[in-house]
């Protein structure tokens, strides 16, 4: 079986991710510097320069990143980044209106630039993915989860209606409960989680897109 189809068709199992200290960035990265392919002037654009602050960097792993549409290549990455203006990010986590940014891009190492990053955090590697049933992995801490189910901090409709409607289904949770010692000053989702969402279809998902984030 393959790992796309346990992950995104049986939602049987999941991939999950743990914060440490390292400065191996095989798996990614979350705090520090955004990816050095954000030191280019067109992706500067697109995040209108100083709106917005760089939270995570996740390589997607090669068989994912084959069952997405678009194809592309195996180490793409997923950059996350946040609104600097907290009231923007408070009062727009839901989607369509959602103020996370959430950019798939060619893998890039971190950038010499501290123009994006977050005073908040400081960088911890993310370690290499772990493969566990999806039943098991809703009982577990952990930073980043791939596949499976998501694990909800508020089960309430409102959140997923207009996802559900324009066919994305669930793809990625990065949890704060997975936090390691000395990574935060502050929780930049309230103690919280940011759900991403994808449109699965055939096999292959749609533009990935930051579904909405829960605080508890």
């Amino acid at each position: 079986m393959s790992l796309w189809k346990e992950l995104f068709e049986e939602r049987t199992y999941s991939l999950l991710y743990y914060a440490e200290r390292s400065d191996d960035f095989t798996s990614g990265w979350i705090g520090g510097s955004a990816p050095a392919y954000f030191d280019n002037e067109r992706e500067q654009d697109n995040l209108a320069d100083g709106d917005y602050r760089f939270y995570m960097a996740l390589v997607m792993p090669a068989e994912v990143t084959a069952g997405l549409e678009r194809g592309g290549q195996a180490g793409d990455m997923l950059s996350v980044f946040v609104p600097c203006d907290e009231d923007t990010h408070f009062e727009n986590n839901i989607y369509p209106a959602c103020a996370v940014r959430v950019i798939r891009h060619p893998h890039s190492p971190p950038s010499l630039s501290a123009r994006y990053a977050h005073p908040g955090l400081e960088r911890h590697a993310l370690s290499a993915p772990i493969r566990m049933a999806d039943e098991e992995a809703r009982e577990q801490a952990f930073l980043v989860k791939i596949g499976g189910n998501p694990r909800l901090i508020q089960d309430e409709r409102h959140y997923t209606s207009a996802l559900l409607e324009e066919g994305y289904d669930f793809f990625i949770q990065i949890d704060e409960d997975g936090y390691a010692d000395g990574l935060a000053e502050e929780y930049v989702f309230g103690y919280g989680a940011l759900f991403l969402y994808s449109g699965f279809d055939k096999g292959g998902g749609k533009e990935l897109v930051a579904g909405f984030w829960q605080f508890s």
